[in-house]
């Protein structure tokens, strides 16, 4: 089991907003959050300009997200 992470600790209805400079430690901690939201569930919806959609859906797949079929299910939105 991976250390505690702050979004463990959202609820629904919570707001979280971050910055990074860091393009690959920003992909590392989405796909950590995304990969939660998904286990849990959730439809997780993910808003950027950093990244079109399908790039994103790589970067995630890559990072052991299985987004792509969350993505053609409807349960991932980017």
């Amino acid at each position: 089991m991976s250390a505690p992470f702050v979004t463990d600790r959202l609820q629904l209805g919570d707001h979280a907003c971050w910055i990074f400079d860091d393009d690959d430690r920003c992909l590392r901690e989405m796909a950590r959050y995304v990969q939660a939201g998904l286990a849990r569930r959730q439809r997780v919806i993910y808003v950027t300009e950093a990244l079109a959609p399908s790039a994103l859906l790589v970067a995630l797949q890559a990072r052991g997200v299985l987004a792509a079929g969350a993505a053609a299910g409807g349960r991932l939105v980017v």
